[in-house]
């Protein structure tokens, strides 16, 4: 069964107002209309139409507190469970769906991106972040602790049921529905010796300081 709303219903309200600007890289032309899968209090709905990447927003929240306040932020908000619940969308309604630190939280993340699919446009593209659970954080703990212990945030955060790698990532779209568009990392670990030890490998050592990668794909 898909996590419902009561697993979340202790986060604090900064869980859900995320202004998701990193996304900025995977965005193109002006999208007439951007359907968001868990859009939280509406922040990056609101930015994405300040800045004039959208025309007509939509949201879905799986929680009601946080679907009321998004409703401030977006053209329309419909509180459900993508997963479980039927959408109340036409087919091809939309030229763009982002799943920003949502498909990680799912039972059968490949079966969300097949539910969704009809519901955007040939040409249309989706773009997606995930956290990425080979980053060092996750990995040295385990390795030399043998600890993986959940946090209310984060690489580990209590309500992720699924974990990915850049590659498992890319997995989840198969060739014959989607083009890869591009892909890149986000939220790199900083400081002087990690930036260094990743250009002396080629930025072969990026994988293990990535906290996300986003990755954005064409429909076919």
């Amino acid at each position: 069964m898909p996590l419902d709303q009561k697993f979340y219903s202790d986060k604090k309200n900064a869980y859900f107002s995320v202004t998701r600007t990193d996304i900025e890289g995977a965005l193109d032309a002006p999208y007439e209309s951007v359907l968001e899968i868990g859009c939280g209090s509406g922040d990056t709905l609101a930015w994405l139409k300040r800045e004039e990447y959208v025309k007509n927003s939509c949201g879905v929240e799986l929680t009601a507190a946080a679907s009321e306040l998004s409703r401030k932020n977006a053209d329309t908000v419909h509180c459900l469970n993508a997963e479980s619940d039927e959408l109340p969308f036409m087919p091809d309604q939309f030229d763009l769906i982002l799943l920003l630190d949502v498909l990680e939280h799912t039972v059968d993340p490949w079966a969300l991106i097949e539910k969704l699919s009809p519901h955007l446009r040939p040409g249309g593209r989706m773009i997606v972040s995930i956290p990425n659970i080979r980053n060092l954080k996750a990995l040295l703990p385990l390795l030399f602790l043998g600890k993986w212990e959940y946090e209310e945030t984060g690489l580990l955060d209590r309500t992720h049921l699924r974990f990915f790698t850049r590659k498992s990532i890319l997995g989840l779209f198969t060739a014959e529905q989607w083009k890869l568009n591009r892909s890149y990392s986000s939220n790199l670990a900083k400081g002087r010796m990690i930036t260094l030890l990743n250009n002396l490998t080629l930025r072969l050592f990026e994988e293990f300081i990535t906290l996300q990668y986003i990755v954005a794909v064409d429909k076919k």
